[in-house]
């Protein structure tokens, strides 16, 4: 494997998430997330769990209503279960949100997670807090995506494999996108399939970013895989320096991807 090119790749993933996250809060948990795999060098649920409540208690914000209410309810030591259940009910079943996406993206850079492992850890982070099948779906799909795309698969490989075994409604998010089919809404196909637009419309990071951005409006749903499925797609050296650098966590952003980078140099060599 070209170590410049997987540079490009994972340096790509973690500051076009930065770049693309206009309010931080999924930055913050990715950043969580990807602590707990490199100093556990797998995948732990209960780490992450007491991980994300640390960090919840102590400056958790920008979770999104569900992972919000689910964190509240894991910080004064109700049941996992029982609390993931109780806001599902309390939102009448409705919990397919993007959360569980836009913070699972760190698994895709870790070489120790096998190719085999990722749609399982994938699927297991997101019941963490989202009781709904779907939510766990397009976690996997996007986590797979982005994994071939480090491998060097071309973006059409890449979506394909990623669409591999995954629900009827995930697959046409990942391989059916046209303009009037996409919306700004935080539903997790919703979000996939917008972000998925924009990258396959236009040729630039920079293009992509912005134009998913003046779609998104307020919302921070879809440019937060825009940018980190685009830095993936267009490597780190596409992303405009003044875009990356005044993000408050650029400096935490490169040193997870340095350490996500030995991981995978020491597996090709």
């Amino acid at each position: 494997m070209n170590h410049d090119k997987l540079n490009d790749k994972i340096y790509g993933l973690f500051l076009g998430l930065g770049t693309g996250d206009l309010i931080g809060g999924p930055t913050a948990m990715n950043i969580v997330f990807a602590e707990s795999l490199l100093r556990l060098k797998r995948y732990d649920h209960g780490d992450l769990k007491k991980s994300y409540i640390e960090w919840f208690i102590k400056d958790g914000f920008d979770t999104g209503l569900v992972t919000g209410e689910v964190l509240k309810l894991l910080s004064k030591g109700v049941d996992e279960k029982v609390a993931v259940e109780l806001v599902h009910k309390k939102h009448s079943n409705m919990t397919g949100g993007c959360n569980p996406v836009h913070r699972t993206l760190p698994l895709a850079a870790a070489s120790f997670i096998s190719d085999e492992e990722l749609v399982k850890c994938s699927i297991d982070q997101a019941s963490l807090t989202h009781y709904s099948e779907i939510a766990g779906d397009i976690a996997a799909a996007t986590v797979v995506l982005i994994r071939q795309l480090i491998k060097g698969q071309s973006w059409k490989e890449a979506k394909q494999i990623a669409a591999k075994g995954r629900l009827e409604e995930t697959k046409y998010a990942l391989l059916n996108c046209r303009r009037n089919q996409i919306n700004s809404s935080g539903y997790a196909p919703d979000v996939l399939k917008a972000a998925i637009y924009f990258l396959d419309e236009y040729n630039s990071f920079k293009t992509a970013l912005e134009s998913s951005i003046e779609f998104a409006g307020g919302s921070n749903y879809c440019p937060v895989l825009v940018g980190a499925i685009g830095g993936t797609k267009w490597g780190f050296r596409e992303i405009p320096k003044k875009l990356w650098e005044g993000n408050r966590n650029h400096s935490k952003l490169m040193e997870i991807a340095k350490k996500m980078l030995l991981s995978w140099v020491k597996i090709s060599n």
